[in-house]
């Protein structure tokens, strides 16, 4: 309603007021962490462009002052926004900045996602050699976190890959894997086993697996609709 469109307005300007003065005058770590919050809060309300301008302010600032964690987190928002509006081959070359900002930052974790980020874009454009390869580079390097929820992830990535590739013994192993790692993933996982036995034609394992899914989820009547389409055809 127009009251509560009004606040928000005022609730907006009152933010890019801060922002502003904390550009001019804050201390970097500051200027930095309100950009990100504050450019995130656009992309939230739809100003994309807007959120675009400050993602670019701030990441100049983190550079300068060698911040190169916070760096590589906005080069990460800026790549998921651009990814966001189906603009991949921007989104490739902002993630391939955040894993190089992320590994001169010692984080990890952020560089092996970075990587991962990096092999979807690459997959998207059916590029799916390239997209192993930096898979393989983020699993070496995830090695050394020890961390099922990191591993998990890369392998229902590689298991997406091989299924892309029609490789399907090597795809299921690997959504197996993943869930074996992690059951919050689980439900993913076993749309993606959903997926890969219907496209083998082996119905009877897809409707198997069909029936663990919760019956009020769009996953159970996304899946019932392409079983029931797969044993009529």
């Amino acid at each position: 309603d127009l009251h509560s469109t009004s606040r928000r307005q005022r609730q907006m300007c009152i933010r890019d007021s801060a922002y502003s003065w904390l550009i001019k005058y804050g201390i970097t770590k500051d200027q930095v962490d309100i950009g990100l919050f504050w450019g995130r809060s656009l992309v939230a309300d739809g100003e994309y462009d807007k959120a675009m301008s400050i993602y670019a302010e701030v990441l100049a600032i983190a550079k300068e002052k060698e911040l190169y964690n916070e760096a590589g987190y906005i080069c990460t928002y800026i790549a998921d926004l651009y990814d966001f509006r189906d603009m991949q081959k921007e989104a490739r070359h902002q993630y391939e900045e955040a894993q190089g900002l992320f590994k001169k930052a010692g984080n990890i974790k952020s560089h092996v996602f970075a990587l991962q980020n990096i092999a979807r874009e690459w997959a998207f454009f059916d590029s799916l050699e390239c997209a192993l390869k930096y898979m393989g580079i983020a699993d070496s390097i995830a090695q050394q976190l020890n961390d099922n929820k990191v591993s998990s992830s890369l392998d229902n990535a590689f298991g997406n890959i091989y299924l892309a590739m029609n490789q399907y013994s090597k795809a299921e192993y690997h959504f197996l894997k993943s869930t074996s790692l992690d059951k919050e993933n689980e439900l993913y996982n076993t749309n993606c086993l959903i997926k890969l036995y219907l496209q083998v034609g082996d119905i009877l394992k897809a409707r198997e697996l069909l029936y663990t899914l919760p019956l009020d989820s769009s996953e159970y009547e996304y899946c019932l609709l392409y079983t029931s389409d797969a044993a009529d055809d």
